[in-house]
Order: C-alpha cells, then sequence, then structure tokens
C-alpha cells in the first residue's frame, strides 16, 4: 500500500482494491458508462460511476449500490429504523426491492487506506443490512 495521494481514480483501480480484499470483481460496460461488480454476504453490489470523468477516465467519486428484490413484505418502520441508525449508507424502498446506496468522494485527495476503510464501511453496511433484513423477516413471519 502506498501512501500517495489519489484525487481520482479508474474502475480497474476500484476492481484491484476490491480483489485485494479478497472480493470477486468485474467491469461491465452499462448504459451510462462502466460498473464495477462484486458481491459480499452473497449479494451482487455495484459501484456506479455518476459524475464525469477526467481526461484520463478516472472518477473522483462513485456511488455503492445494492438492489434487494423482497419476496415478502417487511414493516414499514424498517427502512426508517435504518436510516435512523446507519449514517453512512441510504436505504429506500421501491415496490418489492431496497436499494441501499453510500456515496464515496475523493475529491481534493485521499490516501488508498482511506478508499480501503470506505470499502469496509461498505461490507459492514450490507452484511448488518443481511442480518437485519433476515431478522425483520423471520420476525414477520412468526
Amino acid at each position: 500500500m502506498t501512501d500517495a495521494i489519489i484525487s481520482s481514480i479508474s474502475p480497474q483501480a476500484i476492481c484491484e482494491l476490491l480483489q485485494r480484499r479478497g472480493f470477486r470483481a468485474s467491469i461491465l460496460e452499462g448504459s451510462d458508462g462502466p460498473i464495477v461488480e462484486s458481491a459480499t454476504e452473497g449479494l451482487t453490489f455495484q459501484v456506479r460511476f455518476r459524475s464525469v470523468p477526467t481526461s484520463d477516465g478516472t472518477w473522483s467519486d462513485w456511488t455503492n449500490v445494492l438492489v434487494v428484490r423482497l419476496d415478502t413484505q417487511i414493516d414499514s418502520g424498517f427502512v426508517d429504523t435504518w436510516n435512523r441508525t446507519w449514517r453512512y449508507g441510504r436505504l429506500s424502498i421501491s415496490e418489492n426491492h431496497l436499494l441501499l446506496a453510500m456515496d464515496v468522494s475523493i475529491a481534493g485527495g485521499v490516501t488508498e487506506e482511506h478508499i480501503r476503510v470506505q470499502n469496509q464501511v461498505w461490507d459492514k453496511l450490507v452484511r448488518k443490512l443481511a442480518a437485519e433484513l433476515r431478522h425483520a423477516i423471520a420476525s414477520d413471519a412468526a
């Protein structure tokens, strides 16, 4: 790991960072540009680049996105409780899908360690959501 300051990053570099942490990761071409796809806790997530890339095809921000299809209803307060409890990831619901999103910005410059920690925060959020969903579904079924 290097202490170099990073102010923009390529999808390939994000793939490599995820792979060094033991995640599988690949780059897909989406209609809006490249998407990094990976998974944790058995749930596939995407790294989506929404801003305009620099001239060398790198970005200074992105959004980690997880979409979970719900086969059952969950308590209407689940999303509100999540959003009050967990600071870094926004949860929303649309019909039978939950969407967890976390914005990451490296504008101004950060170290690779900072990006690694942001990936750890995301991993923790996804794992916590998976556990809380299992609990909520089991509670509703009882």
